[in-house]
């Protein structure tokens, strides 16, 4: 989403955006992802982008 933030922000974000799939993935498809697998990076990317989107969105800083 080419957001240049400092590395801590952007570690932030990410953590913050894995939850955000988490808790959707579990919402929306009634699973959940104890271990590591490709299913739950996918959403923990997925996650991030929207969180991104939304922070952007807010902020009025367009694409």
């Amino acid at each position: 989403m080419n957001d240049q933030k400092s590395l801590v922000m952007n570690i932030i974000v990410g953590i913050v955006g894995s939850f955000l799939g988490s808790w959707l993935a579990s919402t929306f498809f009634k699973t959940s992802f104890n271990d590591f697998s490709m299913e739950g990076l996918l959403f923990s990317v997925i996650g991030a982008a929207i969180l991104i989107f939304l922070k952007r969105l807010v902020t009025g800083r367009g694409f």
